[in-house]
């Protein structure tokens, strides 16, 4: 499943790349609806320690900055969406994502699967706990909540941490969106390199 909504899809459909001139050793460009300024645009630097993401439309509202060693010719691949999630923001714990681990967790039990060994009066009990937590705002308030309502059922169930740690589908969505909008402007753009091999064989 993507991250990128229909919405954010659309917001960014009539986006133009335009490079833009920046110091040495860095390369920068806007990408923005022509007519609308600086509106719902964004500006993104490449720079030797990485690149960053500002402008008035960016994934988290603050700004992005990825981990060392990633520039242009990274970012304007085709890549999925957790690899370039996991270069620019850390997984947090989400509400919605707990929610739909419970809910897939009642109907495994109700097909009588299970990780554990439970029998039958085990799984319903299981089941019944699972139910009540989906509706139980105080221990989907957060994660400390959620770990603490589990460990109460079972503590298997937090072994390796409490279900539901995720990207934030928001800043996620609006990061790859963002991405796969200036990968795809990119490829449109004049490559310099082939525009100065054909002036010198111009010229010659």
């Amino acid at each position: 499943m993507s991250y990128v909504t229909a919405n954010m899809a659309e917001a960014l459909k009539s986006h133009v790349l335009e490079e833009i001139p920046a110091g040495e050793k860095i390369r920068a460009f806007y990408l923005k609806e022509p007519g609308q300024g600086r509106m719902m645009s964004t500006l993104f630097l490449f720079t030797p320690e990485g690149i960053v993401l500002m402008g008035d439309l960016v994934p988290d509202g603050h700004g992005s900055i990825s981990t060392y060693g990633y520039g242009v010719g990274w970012f304007s691949n085709g890549m999925s969406e957790n690899y370039l999630c996991s270069k620019f923001i850390p997984k947090v714990w989400v509400r919605e994502c707990a929610v739909e681990w419970l809910k897939e967790q009642i109907a495994q039990l109700e097909r009588g699967e299970s990780d554990q060994d439970l029998d039958e009066a085990e799984r319903v009990a299981r089941a019944k706990s699972f139910r009540e937590l989906v509706e139980d705002e105080r221990a989907l308030a957060d994660y400390n909540s959620f770990h603490d309502a589990l460990s109460e059922i079972d503590d298997y169930l937090v072994d390796d941490g409490a279900p539901g740690v995720d990207y934030d589908p928001k800043t996620a969505g609006w990061l790859c969106a963002l991405q796969q909008r200036f990968a795809a402007a990119f490829a449109k753009l004049p490559d310099p390199a082939a525009e100065a091999a054909a002036a010198r064989a111009g010229g010659s």
